[in-house]
């Protein structure tokens, strides 16, 4: 009979339902959540690198830029934000950038 018992609670065990998650994180695992993931650590590599034609790849046709200003003369879309890549990338040196994820529980 204990053995019987042993066996169910194994068996019972066995079956438990195990979260499993995004490695490297506490995310829950889902497809679009790493795709998400994926997509946050190509855009760190892509800054430390300084590569603009993979960080315009990324950005929206639409990308605007207010710069939180009232006037407009500060303003830009893609391809100022194309320009400003290429001027100012070029003058940072040994660029760190770190993202921290979080799991809203």
């Amino acid at each position: 009979m204990k053995g019987l018992l042993l066996m169910a609670a194994i068996a019972l065990g066995a079956c438990a339902h195990q979260v499993a998650y995004v490695p490297g994180t506490r995310i829950p695992y889902s497809a679009s959540n790493k795709s998400v993931l994926d997509a946050c650590e190509e855009y760190r590599l892509a800054v430390e690198r300084g590569d603009v034609d993979a960080l315009m790849l990324m950005a929206h046709k639409q990308y605007w830029e207010d710069s939180g200003t009232p006037t407009g003369s500060d303003d830009y879309g893609i391809e100022g934000l194309r320009n400003v890549l290429m001027s100012r990338l070029p003058k940072a040196s040994d660029i760190r950038y770190s993202i921290h994820v979080c799991a809203k529980v």
